[in-house]
């Protein structure tokens, strides 16, 4: 559980490390919460999101894509009717794309055109038989009993196809509108829908919208835009309308080094600054911003210390020079507390005349109101967030207990 609310907390604040706001000095007199006095804030935030997260609220939900992948072992197969190419099976992908929401694999299911010869057939499972038989049909559904009643599972899409060729021996074919529903009797359990305005790897555009609905009054949402020059986000989760956490974020980058191609180091080499937002159930706001990112790369890269604890010592030093990010308290003036780097201990080994350290760096909260520094695993740590991970641990068990 440790690692679990080091990661939960670090994965937050990493958000800020690239983040955003106006670039004046937040910090200020106005929050003057004691370290001890923002645990207990923190923490209520916290517990305000686990209240508006309910389990039973996706109990039918999960019980119908628990039945279906199922019924899928019984022999549901459409290699025998079409012609695929693909290692992977359509109901592999079908399968995928429902248990996990992944509008990825439900795009390669939607897309690619080994997969568009699917698109016709209603699959019934007969329950006596054990086996699935198939009606001829223009759309594609999946039906099945789940716990005594009907269930169904529909892919569908429509609106102009955009035709991209990553490679040399497959056409991806990226519809405009991809929809899936799940329904249970009269219930409407889950619509995940994929609009795609704009979709071209030659030069550098994607402009894309995922929606997912689920019983209960859960919505995500998330948005990417990407051109040769910059890259926009913005995702969300929301119940009820209300805010449970959303993030705005933005990246510029120098266009004649982004290319089709490009891996995860060429995209660290076009990074010119990145921004982000991000909203905690309407209550707490993680934001930063950094600047000059190759500047800071090239400083990090000429590092020449004489031992690699007095590397990560400079390390944190310049990233602290050129990333600002702080945490504050929705509706307040300033921040509460900024988040720093710096160089940690991570690994020690001692035998007779051997001796090993190894050195990383770490993300450190530091407090407004007295100056004071701590790290995500001193600040973050079970006993003072015992309350929440209590809670966080009963809604795991919960949501655990329903899958088999």
């Amino acid at each position: 559980m440790k690692i679990m609310m080091k990661k939960f907390f670090a994965a937050i604040s990493a958000i800020a490390l690239l983040a955003s706001c106006d670039g004046g000095d937040t910090m200020g007199p106005g929050n003057t919460l004691t370290p001890e006095e923002n645990k207990a804030r923190l923490e209520q935030c916290a517990m305000n999101v686990l209240g508006k997260i309910n389990p039973q609220d996706h109990q039918v939900l999960i019980e119908t894509i628990e039945s279906f992948t199922n019924k899928a072992d019984y022999g549901l197969s459409l290699k025998d009717q079409f012609s695929l190419k693909s290692k992977m099976s359509a109901v592999d992908v079908i399968c995928k794309a429902v248990t996990s929401y992944n509008p990825v694999l439900l795009s390669e299911l939607a897309t690619d055109r080994d997969y568009l010869s699917i698109p016709s057939g209603i699959y019934t499972f007969d329950e006596s038989l054990q086996q699935w038989n198939k009606t001829p049909s223009e759309d594609l559904q999946f039906i099945f009993d789940a716990n005594g009643a009907e269930a169904s599972i529909s892919v569908r899409w429509s609106g102009q196809e955009f035709s991209l060729q990553p490679d040399n021996s497959k056409e991806i074919v990226v519809p405009e509108h991809i929809e899936m529903l799940i329904n249970r009797g009269n219930a409407s359990l889950a619509t995940l829908t994929v609009n795609t305005a704009a979709v071209d790897i030659e030069t550098i555009k994607l402009d894309c919208e995922v929606s997912l609905q689920t019983i209960g009054d859960y919505s995500w949402l998330a948005d990417v835009n990407l051109t040769a020059s910059g890259a926009t986000a913005t995702a969300s989760m929301d119940k009820s309308s209300s805010n449970i956490v959303s993030t705005v974020a933005g990246l510029q980058l120098e266009p004649s080094l982004v290319h089709a191609n490009m891996d995860e180091d060429d995209l660290e080499k076009a990074v010119l600054s990145g921004t982000t937002t991000t909203v905690i159930n309407s209550e707490l706001m993680l934001i930063g911003n950094l600047s000059k990112a190759q500047e800071m790369l090239g400083r990090i890269n000429n590092i020449n210390a004489s031992s690699e604890r007095d590397h990560y010592i400079e390390e944190a030093s310049i990233i602290n020079q050129y990333v600002d990010a702080y945490l504050m308290y929705a509706g307040e003036g300033s921040a509460f507390a900024s988040i720093e780097t710096q160089a940690y201990l991570s690994y020690e080994y001692n035998y007779g005349d051997i001796h090993i350290e190894n050195y990383d760096i770490e993300p450190v909260i530091v407090f407004a109101s007295d100056a004071s520094r701590y790290s995500f695993d001193e600040y973050f740590n079970e006993a003072d967030f015992a309350n929440f991970v209590q809670n966080f641990r009963a809604l795991y068990d919960q949501y655990e207990a329903m899958i088999d």
